[in-house]
This record gives structure tokens, sequence and C-alpha cells, in this order.
């Protein structure tokens, strides 16, 4: 474990490789996370608030092609090409409207993400079923990290930032994109296609957030979880929701033997907490934990439903 009060010449090498690996990981993610949203917003003015929800598309797409046995490079092309396709539908149908009208165009993204947020969970549920990382892991002193993570990831995102610049500083779309930036009216008097400059912005930054939701499928996918163990959301019954609490403090993910000992460990933690407060008379300390020891109690002696 690497300890947070010490400074970098303080930490070890392995220490120092573990920060290293930590940061490429977390730079590949928000480079691919961003730069398509970037884009959207640079060249039409419109926060497109349902981005992470295009990510998650990228996921999706890449996760069920792949369970239907195609091979995993496809599988993630499949994901692009849908989240494209449903990039420019909703460029089509909706953000076309709200060019240069900023809250307007937050309020509309906003809205879609919960459109799509809950039709993807009525649809295919709440987790799918893991996608195996490929290229194994690096492993350092105690510490290993997995190379697709943060050595790939992280060089893809740098050879996406390059591939960008060159299309918008070295090619005939870059110079019509960079026109329809500065001055749309003026742009269109020149025979520029503004429209087109639009769907086609939009398509990059839908492909863009679809190629995230695609290479980083194997790194973020789960088990499909058992019927309990999900995270409730709004709407779900108060039985349910509570239910719920207790199954997160189960450990989500792992085998039935796994969670039963799990859940042992923290009955146990939660008596032990109990007895330390009830033993300094701080009431309020023995209340919670001994609400959760005696709710998960209760709950694991009753059927689902």
């Amino acid at each position: 474990m690497i300890d947070a009060a010490a400074t970098p010449l303080q930490l070890s090498a392995p220490s120092l490789g573990a920060l290293l690996f930590q940061f490429l990981n977390s730079f590949g993610f928000i480079i691919l996370a961003t730069v398509g949203l970037a884009i959207i917003f640079g060249m039409m003015g419109v926060i497109n608030l349902a981005h992470g929800e295009f990510i998650l598309i990228g996921v999706y797409g890449t996760a069920l092609t792949y369970h239907a046995g195609i091979p995993l490079p496809l599988a993630m092309v499949a994901g692009v090409v849908v989240t494209t396709i449903f990039g420019v539908i909703v460029e089509r149908t909706v953000v076309r409207h709200l060019y240069d009208r900023l809250l307007d165009s937050m309020v509309a993204t906003w809205g879609l993400a919960l459109v799509i947020s809950q039709l993807l969970l009525i649809v295919f549920g709440s987790s799918l079923d893991s996608i195996s990382t490929p290229m194994g892991s690096v492993s350092y002193g105690p510490f290993s990290s997995s190379i697709y993570r943060s050595i790939f990831l992280p060089i893809v995102a740098v050879a996406v930032l390059g591939g960008l610049y060159v299309l918008f500083t070295r090619t005939e779309f870059g110079v019509k994109a960079r026109a329809t930036i500065k001055d749309p009216e003026t742009a269109r008097a020149m025979g520029v296609d503004t429209d087109r400059m639009y769907v086609s912005t939009f398509a990059i930054g839908s492909a863009l957030a679809g190629l995230t939701g695609a290479l980083y499928a194997p790194a973020l996918g789960v088990d499909h979880p058992e019927p309990r163990e999900y995270v409730p959301r709004r709407g779900v019954r108060r039985g349910r929701r509570r239910r719920a609490i207790c199954d997160r403090r189960d450990a989500v993910g792992v085998s039935r033997p796994q969670r039963v000992q799990r859940h042992g460990e923290l009955l146990l933690r939660d008596v032990h907490r109990t007895d330390a407060a009830v033993a300094r008379g701080d009431r309020r300390a023995a209340a919670p934990a001994g609400w959760n020891h005696w709710l998960c109690q209760r709950l694991a002696a009753t059927p689902e439903g």
C-alpha cells in the first residue's frame, strides 16, 4: 500500500511505478472521454450532457456483439458504429434545433441522458457479462498493473489527439470546420455546407464517445449479478432499496460463498462497533451500527419480493 503522507522522493521505485501507472490509466480515460465533448462544444456551441450515455451505448454495443460471438476488435468497431449512427439520429432530430442555444441544449441533452439510461436499464438490465481484459498485466514489486489499461489505452489517447490535430489543421475538412466555427454565415456564402459540417462534427464527437466505451468495455465490464445485487434507483420500492443496501454490504459481483463470508465479517464488525460505542456511552455511534446489524439479519431471513 502506498503511504499517502510520503513525498515522491520518499517513495520506493515500485510505489513510484504504481503512481505512474495510475496516472496513465486516468490520463487515457479522461482524454478519450472528453475529447469528443470538447469538439462538439467548440464547433456547435452545444454542451452535450448525454455524452456519458453515448459512451455507455459504446460499452453496451461492444459487449453485446462480443457475447454474440463476434471477435473483440470487430465488436469494438460495432460499438463505435452503433454510437455514431445514434449520434447522427440525435443531431438530426434534436440537436440541430439548439445550435447557439446553450441553456436549451443543456436541458434537452440532460433529458435525453435520462431517457437513454433508463431505456438501457429496462431493456438490458443493470449490468453486463464481463469481457476479459486483454494483454495481461505487468508486475513490479508488490504491485501489478494492466498493460491494456495503463499502457495501451494512454497510447491510443495520445494517438487520437494527434489524429484530431492533423484532421482539423492539415485537411480540407479541418479548414471548412474552422471556417464554420469562426463565421458560419461567411462560410456558407463561400460555398461551405455548414449543415453538413455540423452533422459531421457531431458524428465525430459521437464516434469518439463510442470509441471510449468500446475501448473501456473490457476494463469496465462486470459479472452479471444475482437479482438482489443491483444499485437502487429512484422509484424502487422501499423494501427493495433496503435489501439493495445490504447486498452492497455483502460485496457486489462476487460468488455466493464469498458474499456469505463477507456478510459475516460485516456483521461482526458492526457488533464490535456497537459494543464499543455502548461502552463509551455514545448512543449516536451505536445506533447506526446496531441498526445495520439488525436490518441485514432481518432481510437475510426474509424471502425475495
